[in-house]
């Protein structure tokens, strides 16, 4: 008897010890070995499936149970021989207790296997919640998926430990215990983003005004839409992930503090806040220091530079900004554009009549020039003689020879 008292408080010293270092490294496993999964192997998967198993469940103290029950085997069967009932039924309710891991907790005491699911527009980060969690994250290679022409989708499993909550410290014999994931997906949505930034919600691509208001030089309002285009870049989703952090959007059944599941901001969002106010600032300084005559003038230039800008801008934090245009004429106050209006007809009408100017001396010179042909035609088929006169008109002989000579010699000169 002594010998048993003697080697249980040893194995219970022992014990003590496994039941801590297990204690310390189940989430250490879980957590890491799951990452395997994001492989594209099915010995990763394997790996994982093991390394799951290791979620606190309680397997130090069903060793110890095993060790004690060979200790005090002999005087566990004197028990049955001498009072069996009783002793079957404490057997059956120690079995129980060791042989059922999850009855211990007091809320939330299943672990249930979680499964989720990697979509094609995703790219996922599996990061181990303790430990080496640089080194021990992985993230899912869809751009080999990509480079292949594969379809890049997977669906892994969230490894759980236990997470105690009170009790003396003998896992097992503790109270309020609860299962927390070892390791969290973080998931980045790569679906490309499209708007017209635009004051009418029967063009633009959202119901509320998100049209432009500036102002030029001196102070006169003008607005007008913009049209543009995003995407995040497969290789750019933890750079984006570390600038705009994670949404509120959680998963049915996951705990706010404890989620297995964690998304990035969505990058409509990004855009319809961030981008948007940085165009607005940059349009805003462009359109503030010139005259609207200039703002008018120099329109696709100034946004020609705001594209660029914001391009650079946004390529450092993980967006690709595709394009940025105007998706609307610049409106103006009704007066300004009645005087624009009125200044446009006014040029046009100068310009008509300096036209007409133009064509009038062209005329004048066509019409003189035909004058002239029609001269030098009628005497170029002159004969020299005199039209038929009146009788008392006298005319001397050869008067008109030498007329005749001098109208021959200027024909020449009237053609020319």
């Amino acid at each position: 008897m002594k010998l048993r008292i003697t080697l249980s408080i040893i194995v219970l010293s022992l014990w003590t010890v496994l039941n801590f270092a297990f204690t310390a490294s189940e989430p250490l496993i879980s957590g890491q070995t799951a990452v395997a999964q994001l492989q594209d192997s099915n010995t990763g998967y394997f790996i994982a499936k093991i390394g799951a198993s290791f979620n606190g469940t309680g397997l130090p103290i069903v060793i110890l149970a095993g060790i004690i029950f060979v200790i005090w085997f002999k005087p566990i069967m004197n028990i049955f021989k001498d009072n069996g009932t009783a002793a079957m039924i404490a057997s059956l309710g120690i079995g129980l207790y060791f042989g059922n891991s999850n009855v211990y907790a007091s809320y939330n005491t299943i672990d249930e296997v979680e499964f989720v699911q990697i979509k094609a527009n995703q790219t996922a980060f599996l990061v181990p919640q303790q430990g080496k969690t640089m080194e021990g994250q992985g993230a899912f290679d869809s751009a080999a998926f990509l480079a292949k022409n594969k379809i890049a989708e997977k669906r892994i499993q969230i490894p759980h430990q236990l997470l105690p909550k009170g009790g003396n410290g003998f896992r097992g014999l503790v109270t309020q215990n609860v299962y927390i994931p070892s390791s969290v997906l973080y998931v980045v949505t790569r679906e490309p983003y499209v708007r017209q930034w635009t004051k009418e919600a029967s063009r633009g691509t959202a119901t509320k005004d998100e049209a432009f208001y500036l102002e030029s030089k001196e102070s006169i309002n003008v607005d007008f839409g913009v049209s543009v285009g995003a995407h995040i870049k497969i290789e750019d989703s933890a750079t984006y992930l570390f600038f705009f952090g994670v949404s509120d959007l959680i998963n049915q059944n996951d705990n706010v503090d404890f989620p297995s599941v964690v998304y990035a901001q969505s990058l409509a969002s990004v855009m319809d806040r961030v981008v948007h106010q940085r165009v607005q600032t940059l349009l805003a300084n462009e359109f503030g220091s010139r005259k609207l005559s200039d703002c008018m003038s120099q329109k696709v230039e100034i946004m020609n530079k705001v594209e660029k800008q914001v391009v650079g801008e946004f390529a450092k934090v993980g967006i690709t900004i595709e394009y940025v245009g105007y998706a609307s004429a610049l409106n103006y106050a009704h007066e300004i554009q009645a005087s624009i209006d009125k200044v446009y007809i006014a040029e046009q009408e100068a310009a008509a009549a300096e036209n007409q100017l133009k064509a009038m001396s062209a005329r004048a010179a066509v019409a003189d020039i035909e004058i002239k042909r029609g001269i030098a035609q009628a005497l170029s088929k002159w004969n020299g003689q005199i039209p038929n006169l009146p009788n008392f008109i006298v005319v001397p002989e050869n008067f008109m020879a030498p007329m005749k000579d001098t109208m021959k010699n200027l024909i020449p000169g009237i053609l020319k």
